[in-house]
Order: structure tokens, then sequence, then C-alpha cells
């Protein structure tokens, strides 16, 4: 499933499903109206090559990715607020929330969410993606008060204001 995903995600560019114009510039061949970025990344992903080339890279990709640490690990998709009062405080808590004032998640990969859910998905937005985002970073630090450590990524053109 991870390299059906990865192989759909590697077909749009930069991952993008809202990238309409591009797509009809590679379908058109209009190479010359095309950014030179996403050139540079058509190649560098391989999106040309066959796809069981591109299936193997993955795999090897996906494979190497794997490896024991000797821990209990545990990864979720859901409600952040439901996980964090519902995990075992131990260890590391690692959060990766959207940033605020960018393309949310939950729009930019709807069509493939819905697609590996064989239905059309239609997701309320997330607070994290919302110009206030700072206020839901606030509520997300304090329930996450019972963990003793945590890594959290984020940053972007308007992580500035918090503090």
């Amino acid at each position: 499933m991870l390299l059906l995903v990865k192989y759909i995600l590697r077909l749009r560019p930069m991952g993008n499903f809202g990238a309409k114009t591009i797509i009809h510039q590679i379908e058109g061949e209009d190479w010359e109206k095309i950014k030179p970025a996403y050139l540079r990344e058509i190649v560098h992903r391989g999106i040309d090559g066959h796809p069981k080339r591109i299936c193997e890279t993955l795999r090897k990709q996906i494979n190497a990715g794997v490896f024991g640490n000797g821990q209990f690990n545990a990864v979720a998709c859901a409600d952040v607020f439901q996980f964090l009062g519902e995990t075992d405080p131990t260890g590391i808590l690692y959060l990766d929330p959207p940033y605020a004032s960018t393309s949310s998640y939950e729009t930019a990969l709807n069509p493939l969410d819905s697609m590996l859910a064989g239905h059309v998905i239609n997701p309320e937005p997330s607070v994290f993606s919302r110009r206030d985002a700072v206020s839901a970073l606030v509520s997300l630090f304090e329930a996450s008060q019972r963990f003793p450590v945590w890594a959290i990524s984020y940053g972007n053109a308007n992580s500035h204001s918090i503090s």
C-alpha cells in the first residue's frame, strides 16, 4: 500500500494534486512553459520512466527505511488531541503539524485519500492550517505536557509569529 501511495505521489508534480497547469503542460509537451524547477523534478523523479523501474526504486527506499531499534514504536493517523489523550506518555513524542497559511494536507491530498478509501472524502479543515494556527499550537503543547520529550517539525514563512 505504501509503495502504491508513493508511486501515485511521484507521478504528481511536487506531489501536488492541484498542479493542473503543469500536468497540462507536460501532456502538451510545452516544455518551454514549465518552470525549470519542475522540469528538474520530472527528471529527478523519473516520472517519464517505466513503472516497473520506478516501483523497484521505491521498494528499495521503503525497505531501507525499516529497521529495528529494540523499542516499541507507534504511529497513528488520527486526531492528535484524541491520540495524545489515549497514548502512554513514555518515550519521545514526535509531532509534525501542518504549517500555518500553507496548502492544507487535507485539501492537497484529498484525491489520494479518497482513492484509497474507495469513496469521496470531505474532510474538515485542520485548525493547524488556518491563519490563527498559533492558538491551535498552544492547545497542542498543552495536550502534550504528559510526555517527557518532544520533537516537533515546524517552520515556514509564517512561523516567526510563534513564540
